[in-house]
């Protein structure tokens, strides 16, 4: 049984993320304290299975104009291919959903986009959003370089 709490530990939450094929910036600590020093709420969420960290979610609460949602940029980062992961975080952001107050949730996992990654999401009641959480196709300028 997956039990699904908060993580306080910035050291158990690293740890974890780093030793992750699906790590990626925004997902780690420091983005969400980013987001936390702007003024948002966040919530950094641990997946357990026999007190073994087993993935995360950087949740991020947003108000905005369309409503109160819930973003989870490059994550969760879970086992996708454990359909169980998805449907505890799934049940947990529906109870969770009710206390914050949320309208909806994005989000924008670091997986591979494979029709079997699709379908994931279609059998679990997803839509696709009309809008990117982020750039979707961002730009790299090497500073390192003179001017």
């Amino acid at each position: 049984m997956l039990i699904i709490k908060p993580i306080k530990s910035r050291e158990v939450w690293e740890g974890f993320l780093l030793k992750n094929p699906q790590a990626n910036f925004l997902q780690s600590w420091n983005w969400g304290q980013f987001h936390q020093n702007l003024g948002k709420k966040i919530f950094r969420l641990g997946f357990f299975a026999d007190n073994q960290l087993q993935g995360i979610a950087l949740l991020i609460k947003v108000k905005a104009k369309r409503g109160t949602y819930l973003e989870c940029p490059g994550g969760p980062i879970i086992d996708w291919s454990q359909s169980a992961h998805l449907q505890a975080f799934i049940n947990h952001l529906k109870n969770f959903s009710q206390t914050e107050n949320i309208s909806f949730v994005r989000l924008r996992p670091n997986i591979l986009d494979t029709p079997e990654n699709r379908q994931i999401f279609k059998t679990s009641s997803f839509v696709k959003a009309l809008m990117h959480i982020l750039a979707l196709t961002p730009f790299v300028l090497d500073l390192d370089k003179s001017e």
